[in-house]
């Protein structure tokens, strides 16, 4: 047995403080909207998404619990602080908790965030992010899987998957959650937009900027497209544009394909705020 007096003992048997669950949330009691934000890099080597992107970067406010996926080209210093500033837009982030990357230090200098490090080397020390991301790219790619569509569509399922979790206000059960949802707490009231799912079947008014997609003077006003996710605006705001792809275009690519493989306005779903269910049952096209 370790004797406590014994220096061989000491030395040869010591163990770091035991790691429990809700030791991060029990140390710090947050009460307002990013009043304490945590935050980490996604990092891949080997898959190109839609728009080019590479990495992402994610961001967790801990007292709602409200959660933003921002895709990025590279994890720089420049990237880096362009989605933390739009992750906060108006609001005032008092303290970021994350590991000692270098490009996460330099973004919060740069706003004039405190910082404070996680331990390095302990990744329990941060486990509340490392939870956050390992549910994302599973609830991402269930959701991929599901609308059997590659992974390039990432950009676009992930910011979806956390929208709909950000906005739920209902437990596994269906049962109200007493807090509300995240959304409820951070804004004071819940979300009152339609909450569909990734890749369902719509009907929408084209953006004027992909003329090519618009339909002919005596086709009517509306156009078959499926459902892309929701444009936020900065400190995780929503104002009613939707993404949707128009139903044509994706008929004329593999899905399945690389990116670069797609053309243009498939990388740039249409921006529209006039956006309904298709007739019927939910149906998902890309199946």
């Amino acid at each position: 047995p370790s004797n406590p007096n014994c220096h061989a003992c000491m030395m040869g048997k010591m163990r770091d403080h035991k790691k429990f669950k809700g030791a991060f949330e029990a140390s710090r009691h947050p009460t307002t909207f990013m009043e304490l934000v945590t935050c980490d890099h996604i990092v891949s080597t080997t898959m190109k998404a839609l728009t080019g992107a590479t990495n992402a970067f994610v961001l967790k406010d801990i007292m709602s619990t409200l959660t933003e996926f921002c895709p990025m080209a590279s994890k720089n210093l420049w990237d880096t602080s362009t989605a933390l500033r739009y992750f906060r837009g108006q609001n005032t982030i008092k303290c970021m908790y994350s590991d000692s990357s270098g490009e996460i230090i330099g973004a919060c200098g740069q706003l004039e965030i405190l910082h404070e490090s996680s331990r390095p080397g302990v990744p329990q020390s941060n486990a509340v992010i490392e939870r956050t991301n390992l549910d994302i790219l599973e609830g991402t790619r269930t959701s991929m899987k599901k609308r059997r569509v590659s992974r390039v569509f990432l950009v676009f399922a992930a910011p979806h998957y956390c929208f709909n979790r950000n906005t739920d206000h209902l437990d596994i059960h269906g049962a109200p959650l007493p807090a509300g949802s995240p959304w409820f707490r951070a804004h004071g009231v819940e979300f009152l937009g339609l909450r569909l799912p990734f890749g369902c079947a719509v009907i929408f008014i084209p953006s004027d900027t992909k003329p090519a997609d618009a339909p002919a003077k005596w086709e009517g006003s509306g156009v078959a497209g499926v459902f892309a996710g929701y444009r936020m605006k900065p400190g995780y705001n929503w104002d009613g544009e939707f993404y949707v792809w128009s139903l044509k275009e994706l008929t004329a690519v593999n899905l399945q394909n690389d990116v670069k493989h797609f053309p243009p306005s498939v990388r740039t779903p249409h921006r529209t705020k006039r956006m309904v269910l298709a007739p019927g049952p939910l149906v998902f096209p890309l199946k």
